[in-house]
């Protein structure tokens, strides 16, 4: 019984912790970036591979909510290898490219192929903070982990980045903070679902929606939208977008959620939006740069 209570009033302590941060938080203005810079644009045309619409779409939609002085939180999720953390990086560079404190978080601790970890000395050189258990250097262990990612909620941060395995571990490391997203002030969080038509599980209308509903399950999140991250990697072409198109259009209608970013290497997004699709199908596009790394070349010659 005094085990129980002492948890009850703890609990009760940190809602209304909770609460008063987020009432403070929510009158305060936000920093407003402007629009990319030059340094950004040659930063971008670096990478050797076309991001997907998908990817395009989550980071122009970032890129939005930075240009804007209201505090907001968004979520990108997908299942493992969708491009998440290709998203989070781009949007990480770009929030410090522009003076703003950015912070990463890495929680995925299971696929290690597609950490943010591995990005260490690039998050670095632009000067991104990094919370993660398996960057040594940082003095992080499990031990003291969930303290350091309470940073993100409390906090001088312009911009906090989730990186989480695309699986039920990633979605439960994300339901493990559930309580400090459901404090968020509505409008604050926007939950993206970043789905690649060419993976397993995502290639039907249905198969999407179902996967959707595990994800939300294990986070404790709802999905506010979907982008559209087909690709094929190397192989990667303006069709791929055009059949991610075609998927997420019955998805969305399916679903009721709304396509909220398309993306793509910058050269096949182009030419996938001359098509002159629907819009409503499309959200708005984001021209993405590979910071990831994944082919056997790339990794023999420079890491994953």
């Amino acid at each position: 019984h005094k085990t129980k209570q002492r948890v009850t009033e703890s609990v009760d302590k940190l809602a209304r912790e909770l609460v008063e941060l987020y009432a403070k938080r929510s009158m305060l203005s936000g920093f407003a970036c402007g629009p990319d810079t030059e340094w950004q644009k040659e930063f971008e045309e670096l990478f050797p591979y076309e991001e997907t619409d998908d990817q395009m779409t989550a980071i122009n939609a970032v890129k939005k909510d930075m240009e804007s002085t209201r505090i907001m939180d968004r979520l990108v999720c997908g299942d493992v290898g969708y491009g998440k953390t290709e998203i989070a990086l781009n949007l990480a560079v770009n929030s410090a490219a522009k003076g703003q404190k950015t912070l990463v978080i890495d929680l995925d601790k299971v696929n290690d192929y597609f950490r943010m970890s591995d990005r260490v000395a690039l998050l670095a050189e632009k000067k991104i903070d990094l919370v993660s258990p398996t960057f040594a250097g940082q003095g992080i262990t499990p031990s003291n982990m969930s303290a350091a990612v309470a940073s993100a909620f409390a906090g001088d941060w312009d911009l906090c980045v989730f990186d989480v395995g695309g699986d039920a571990a990633g979605a439960m490391s994300l339901g493990r903070y559930h309580q400090d997203f459901a404090a968020l002030e509505p409008g604050q969080l926007e939950v993206y679902d970043i789905v690649n038509v060419f993976r397993p599980m995502s290639e039907t209308p249905e198969k999407i929606i179902k996967l959707k509903e595990e994800m939300e399950s294990f986070a404790r999140l709802e999905v506010t939208g979907f982008v559209n991250n087909a690709n094929l990697l190397n192989f990667a072409s303006a069709d791929d977008i055009r059949r991610g198109y075609d998927v997420l259009k019955e998805t969305s209608e399916m679903s009721g959620l709304p396509v909220v970013h398309t993306t793509g290497r910058r050269e096949f997004l182009e030419e996938f939006l001359k098509d002159g699709r629907d819009p409503k199908y499309i959200g708005e596009p984001i021209a993405l740069e590979t910071y990831m790394h994944r082919s056997w070349e790339a990794f023999t010659s420079m890491g994953f």
